[in-house]
């Protein structure tokens, strides 16, 4: 279902998140190139126009984590976390 964008969070509020979901840091604890990469994360996920569903931004996450083209290149394990931070991510934003 499409309509309203997925977040309505700032761009730094959100990589901040992800940084500390993946890293354990804030962004201000990572290395700069660290943390741009949350940054560009988080503004692909807010300009992406996905729907709130957990599953479909997992999915955005796991290719970016992972820099990979599919989701078979993703492991069922790994791919688990990315459900739980995409589930904290609509909790929170």
């Amino acid at each position: 279902m499409r309509g309203a964008p997925a977040f309505t969070a700032d761009i730094e509020a959100l990589a901040n998140h992800l940084a500390i979901a993946y890293e354990a840091l804030g962004l201000g604890g990572l290395h700069p190139a660290m943390a741009c990469r949350y940054w560009d994360m988080a503004a692909d996920l807010i300009s992406g126009n996905l729907p709130r569903d957990a599953k479909v931004i997992a999915e955005a996450l796991a290719l970016r984590v992972h820099d990979v083209g599919h989701l078979d290149q993703v492991a069922p394990w790994e791919f688990a976390r990315h459900l739980d931070v995409a589930s904290d991510v609509l909790a929170e934003f």
